[in-house]
């Protein structure tokens, strides 16, 4: 198979799923074979611009191309489902960001792609940009130390109209939440992917700015195994925009700046910890030498979909794991849902998170938010959460003489 390129189907011929077909014409290694969306006049687009075979279903495509695998652009609610059409049929998968809306419909993804013995994939081109490479290579390294505190801020204003062209936006229903789901799952899988998973989670989410259901701006206080704290910023209801990743170590501070595309590095002469205990100095300084981070594209480096594209149709060919496997992928995800849950329950969150909890929250933000902000809906969940309140053991002293007196009416 190693001449031939291997035959990839698309599901979703939207927005993202154009930008995929785009994209592949760039692509030696493999070649789109054919579309599957629900949507006639998507199919008809696609056949205008890109003359290609349409189907309404993935189990359609699938049966008429015999694609070897399937890059999944539909609707993130949506994206179980196809992918369980895919893992039936013999087709390894890439799906785009988020895997799902709920951790334990990734779980049900990853546990189908395992039995079925078939490749699952996720979509955070992020992973390739030169900034994140560079950062996780310095963080390898060792040469910073241990990682003490991450601070991260993702920016990204939207308009009202923004909501109200695509009323699926930013509803629990169609979306499943706002800026945790749609917005900020890559920035949130870079934090994962260069720092870790965080061992608790204490958040706030609210709805700030939009007339929608879910949240345009989340806040977070991440709590690491080593000990390490972290704070993330999330909004679409705040300008100018900005995307910025600080990761301070024991022996320096690595800054993404994706606004300006630079890297900064400061780096210690040698370890705080050290200085701090050993510096006789009642005013002793520890300074460090900044440096900007050469971000030029080394040879055959490439950035943007085009690396993830082009990797899933080489593990295919190659019969290797792909850049980003669901296991991998999911952490996002999990993070992003643990945010929401300890917002709505106002408390800290361990993980794992409990997936029966998440589900029944998920359930009842689809039963109770449409037309309500998060204003409403958590302290309404909340009070569907609580429990009555026990008897006092002077109240239950007190019930056999009310019980005694009840009857003593009676008769009379």
């Amino acid at each position: 198979m190693s001449g031939a390129k291997v035959r990839i189907g698309l599901i979703g011929g939207g927005g993202m799923g154009r930008g995929h077909l785009n994209t592949f014409k760039k692509i030696e290694e493999g070649e789109i074979v054919g579309v599957a969306d629900p949507s006639p006049q998507s199919r008809e687009r696609v056949v205008k611009d890109f003359n290609l075979p349409v189907f309404a279903s993935a189990a359609e495509l699938i049966e008429a191309t015999g694609p070897a695998g399937c890059v999944i652009a539909s609707p993130h609610p949506v994206h179980l489902a196809n992918a369980l059409d895919c893992f039936k049929r013999g087709v390894h998968v890439f799906t785009e960001k988020p895997m799902t809306s709920k951790i334990s419909e990734a779980d049900a993804m990853i546990a189908a792609a395992r039995k079925a013995k078939l490749m699952l994939a996720v979509m955070f081109q992020m992973r390739g940009n030169i900034a994140t490479r560079r950062a996780k290579e310095i963080l390898d390294a060792g040469t910073l130390g241990e990682i003490r505190r991450v601070n991260m801020i993702h920016v990204g204003l939207r308009t009202n109209a923004y909501y109200r062209i695509c009323p699926w936006r930013g509803r629990w229903q169609s979306e499943g939440g706002g800026v945790l789901v749609n917005q900020s799952p890559h920035t949130l899988d870079r934090v994962v992917y260069l720092t870790g998973m965080p061992a608790t989670v204490l958040a706030r989410t609210m709805t700030f700015g939009h007339p929608i259901e879910t949240e345009d701006q989340a806040e977070a206080m991440l709590l690491y195994p080593n000990g390490a704290t972290g704070y993330l910023f999330m909004s679409t209801a705040e300008a100018p925009a900005m995307n910025r990743l600080e990761i301070s170590c024991d022996r320096g501070r690595l800054v993404i700046d994706d606004d300006n595309n630079k890297l900064l590095l400061g780096k210690l002469p040698g370890s705080c910890r050290e200085f701090l205990a050993t510096n006789p100095e009642e005013w002793g300084s520890l300074k460090g030498e900044w440096s900007e981070v050469d971000l030029t594209p080394r040879p055959g480096e490439e950035t943007g979909h085009i690396v993830c594209l082009r990797d899933f149709c080489r593990a295919i060919r190659d019969n290797r794991a792909p850049m980003v496997t669901g296991e991998d992928g999911k952490r996002s995800l999990e993070l992003a849902n643990a945010i929401t849950y300890s917002s709505f329950a106002g408390a800290e969150v361990k993980f794992p998170l409990g997936r029966k909890a998440y589900d029944e929250l998920y359930a009842f933000g689809v039963a109770n938010g449409e037309g309500s902000s998060l204003t409403k809906l958590i302290p309404l969940w909340r009070k569907s959460q609580a429990k009555p309140a026990k008897a006092s053991k002077a109240s239950k002293a007190a019930k056999p003489a009310r019980k005694a007196a009840r009857k003593a009416g009676k008769r009379k």
